[in-house]
């Protein structure tokens, strides 16, 4: 049952929510799965904070010729271009840490913009003049994923033992966190996941 009090019913169910979003009992379970709740615990997601900047031209070429990616010790630290594609549009990426004790709203902005004015050596009316469109993507605040990306601790792998396991059969664990093999954390990740339990899923339908 929704909080707006909709109900549905089936006889199996397939949860992509983040564990960081389950971690919190936003989504209750009866009765208790304490076992694959307490595998939950032992998963962790990491901040992240995406930046993507569309200018009039490849503002960065002046600086970064054929630039692929962009590391350094700017706020923002880590850049990337859409090459070999010749679009306008940069990436940036916080992660970790750091985005705990982000600024939010419009000073976000500013800190992306104030990273690119010291990685191209540039004035703010350079940038401003040059930026056509900004869209900020603050995983780590989103209350749907409360995080960016799942990643490996020691407790890890005895957790995904657990959680690959559905539920007496009903319940199945998805996503890029809940994945057991080599990727975790990626897209790879989530579709391998997911192609793992849709099968399960049809063979008990067999």
């Amino acid at each position: 049952m929704t909080t707006d009090g909709e109900h549905y019913e089936a006889r199996q169910l397939i949860v992509t929510v983040p564990p960081s979003v389950l971690r919190t009992g936003a989504i209750a379970f009866s009765p208790g799965i304490d076992r694959w709740q307490d595998a939950i615990s032992q998963i962790e997601t990491g901040g992240v904070i995406k930046f993507l900047l569309e200018f009039r031209r490849p503002l960065w070429e002046n600086t970064f010729r054929d630039a692929g990616f962009i590391f350094s010790d700017a706020q923002v630290p880590t850049w990337w271009t859409q090459l070999p594609l010749n679009h306008s549009v940069l990436s940036g990426w916080l992660s970790g840490p750091a985005t705990l004790t982000a600024p939010r709203g419009d000073r976000l902005t500013m800190m992306a913009i104030e990273s690119l004015v010291y990685l191209f050596n540039c004035s703010h009316e350079t940038i401003d003049r040059e930026l056509r469109a900004v869209e900020i993507a603050d995983w780590s605040r989103d209350p749907f994923s409360l995080g960016g990306y799942g990643y490996k601790t020691p407790l890890t792998p005895a957790a995904l033992k657990v959680l690959t396991e559905p539920v007496y059969d009903t319940i199945y664990f998805a996503g890029e966190a809940f994945n057991d093999g080599e990727e975790m954390g990626t897209v790879e990740a989530a579709l391998q996941s997911a192609g793992r339990v849709a099968s399960e899923v049809m063979d008990t339908r067999k």
